[in-house]
């Protein structure tokens, strides 16, 4: 079957990675004020780039091990291992999923994502992706992830949906060498 017309070469791609960068910065802040007492091992967005849809997502070590104690079987400590490993990355089981979505800013600091409501060629699929990359680490190196409590592995992730953590690890590493 061949790939779907490229017909998104139109969008503001810049426009995009300008106001992601600004608004993981922004909702940053407003975060970490309201969960100073919280410590994080990672900052990940969560993307759809079939619909252009993009979450913020962190986790706290304490959640992930609830987590990995629910699915394990309590009786075998490598389960429970395998279980954490597991859930380390997946963003559906993390206990702030797509806390932008709850801000009312949201909607104002990336108003262009509703012109990107579907980008059905892969082409436009992986810039997307790559633009949420660039974005990430432009935020990353402007500091927005400071004011977090952070463990001393804390790492940031961009992962489309369904895409397993190397992917999306193997990406973001493409986009940081390249920047």
């Amino acid at each position: 079957m061949p790939d779907p017309p490229h017909e998104r070469a139109d969008l503001d791609w810049r426009e995009l990675e300008d106001a992601l960068a600004s608004a993981i910065t922004a909702q940053m802040s407003d975060f970490s004020d309201a969960h100073s007492g919280e410590e994080f091992y990672a900052f990940a967005l969560d993307c759809n780039a079939y619909y252009a849809n993009v979450l913020f997502c962190l986790n706290t070590p304490e959640s992930l091990e609830g987590s990995a104690r629910s699915y394990a079987n309590q009786n075998d400590n490598d389960s429970l291992a395998k279980e954490r490993e597991a859930l380390r990355w997946g963003l559906g089981d993390w206990r702030y999923q797509g806390f932008n979505l709850e801000s009312r800013h949201w909607p104002e600091q990336v108003p262009m994502l509703d012109d990107f409501a579907e980008l059905p060629h892969p082409d436009d699929t992986e810039q997307f992706l790559v633009i949420c990359c660039r974005a990430l680490l432009r935020a990353q190196r402007s500091g927005a992830f400071e004011a977090l409590r952070k463990t001393v592995d804390f790492a940031v992730a961009c992962i489309d949906h369904d895409e397993d953590f190397t992917s999306g690890e193997a990406r973001l590493e493409r986009v940081r060498a390249g920047s």
